[in-house]
């Protein structure tokens, strides 16, 4: 019975099997916040350009110039 439990504890701190899943975890946890950062950073770009588009359809003499839908821009992307 001694015997069977040694060879048991020695199998089991020769196993790396649950170490590599907690690695594989830790880089697919990191990938995902990667994500999830680009794309909020992304979508808060993209929605500024379409609302300061959607202004320019909407009230199309007011800003013709180029320099104004880019602070349009700036100012909703913050």
């Amino acid at each position: 019975m001694k015997k069977l439990v040694l060879n048991i504890i020695r199998k089991f701190r020769k196993s790396e099997h649950g170490a590599t899943a907690i690695e594989y975890g830790l880089i697919a946890a990191l990938i995902a916040v990667g994500m999830i950062g680009g794309v909020t950073l992304l979508g808060k770009k993209t929605n500024a350009i379409l609302q300061c588009t959607s202004q320019k359809l909407v009230n199309p003499g007011l800003d013709r110039s180029e320099l104004r839908f880019r602070n349009c821009v700036r100012n909703h992307s913050r």
